[in-house]
């Protein structure tokens, strides 16, 4: 009996000791990456540039943030993540105001990722940052699926990292997160999908609810951290082929929330510039480079750019 307390002693001091060395290890690397998904995550953080977007895929591939900059005399960077919330968003921008302060966040909001049942879910592979980072560790834990354990092994917390130390070695560094998509939408097999409210389920409807709630109350703690700053905070609705939210049931809960909580918002969803133009779209949410190229023109001329000039003298002096 004493043999074997022994034995399993030893195992666990052995077992501990390498989870240490692992956990000291693995940090280490995260945070030298600068590709891939855990990559952005470093690069937005570590950025200085005056306006930063952030957002998912929409602002990954909408906004053109060399030619932003240019535009608007003003370094640019471009923290698109795709598929994550707001959720994950705050995190991030949490995380690069605790290192710089840009003059402008804009947040993008694709209606269908505020609907995404699965939102809570993907939390999970932000894991390997909340060591690194601490707000993540808020967020993370807002997936009812985590097991507390995991935030304390560092085997489990790491281990969907060694596919992105290995790409890191051999992939392409880029400035920022701006993904230019060259195709145009091929109108022979585009099939439109959309959000449709009544073949859900009751526990459906609650889940849902319950993670667009979820995602707006992320939208102001994300202005309060702005305000607190003092950097403006701008939330753009970017334009899609055919609108997802047939019954605006989204977007009107969405515009209602930023009018409440007096939130700037500029909305294309309904600009004639875009809508069911096929030279100017990759595919029903996404517009390719082309249009890209034209909206984030649009975008600048949208922005209050005297002030933003402005501002950016009065803080060099």
């Amino acid at each position: 009996m004493k043999k074997n307390l022994i034995n399993v002693l030893l195992f666990l001091i052995l077992f501990f000791g390498i989870d240490f060395t692992i956990g000291i290890v693995a940090k280490n690397s995260v945070l030298k990456l600068k590709t891939g998904f855990l990559g952005v995550v470093n690069n937005t953080i570590k950025d200085t540039s005056k306006i930063l977007i952030l957002g998912s895929s929409r602002a990954q591939n909408h906004y053109n943030s060399e030619l932003i900059s240019k535009k608007c005399n003003l370094s640019t960077f471009n923290g698109g993540q795709g598929g994550y919330g707001t959720l994950y968003t705050h995190a991030v921008l949490n995380e690069r105001l605790k290192e710089s302060s840009p003059q402008l966040v804009i947040l993008d909001i694709a209606p269908n990722i505020l609907v995404d049942e699965k939102q809570f879910e993907k939390l999970t592979s932000l894991m390997p940052l909340c060591s690194l980072y601490p707000s993540f560790s808020e967020i993370v834990k807002k997936n009812p699926d985590n097991k507390e354990i995991t935030f304390w092994i560092n085997t489990l917390k790491y281990n969907s990292t060694l596919f992105d130390l290995f790409y890191d070695k051999f992939a392409a560094k880029k400035k920022d997160g701006y993904t230019a998509l060259p195709q145009s939408i091929n109108l022979k097999t585009f099939v439109q999908f959309y959000y449709k409210p009544e073949l859900f389920s009751n526990e459906m409807k609650i889940k849902i609810n319950t993670i667009l709630s979820s995602q707006l109350e992320y939208v102001t703690k994300m202005k309060k951290l702005c305000d607190k700053k003092g950097v403006q905070f701008l939330v753009i609705i970017s334009p899609s082929y055919i609108d997802y939210d047939k019954t605006n049931k989204i977007k009107n809960k969405l515009f209602d929330y930023l009018k409440n909580n007096q939130i700037q918002v500029i909305n294309f969803t309904e600009s004639n510039l875009f809508s069911k133009n096929p030279e100017l779209f990759h595919d029903q949410l996404h517009l390719n480079v082309k249009g890209a190229t034209f909206f984030s023109n649009q975008v600048v001329d949208s922005l209050n750019v005297k002030y933003l000039l402005s501002a950016s003298k009065k803080r060099i002096k």
